[in-house]
């Protein structure tokens, strides 16, 4: 599933971001250099567009109603929800 995927991992770092970019690990599984995991790193993508960045298939964040701004009436966004049950939850822990 994930092996022809664009997909953003939580990439912190302090470095000025002056455009986007696609990185590979070593795995060869591809990444944008943005973190999407922080308000901050939000911001910043939006400001460098990542919304409308070609190859980007999945943005992962905890902060759904920030990342609405992401998109457009043109670039629209899909969202989409992963839950375990609740019972199962509570009952592994």
């Amino acid at each position: 599933m994930f092996t022809f995927t664009i997909y953003l991992l939580f990439f912190r770092s302090t470095i000025l971001l002056i455009q986007l970019n696609i990185m590979k690990d070593d795995r060869g599984a591809k990444y944008i250099n943005v973190d999407t995991g922080t308000l901050h790193g939000l911001d910043k993508a939006i400001e460098l567009g990542l919304g409308s960045f070609n190859g980007v298939e999945l943005i992962s964040t905890p902060y759904i109603y920030n990342a609405t701004r992401l998109f457009s009436k043109d670039q629209k966004g899909r969202i989409f929800l992963m839950m375990r049950h609740p019972i199962e939850r509570a009952i592994s822990t």
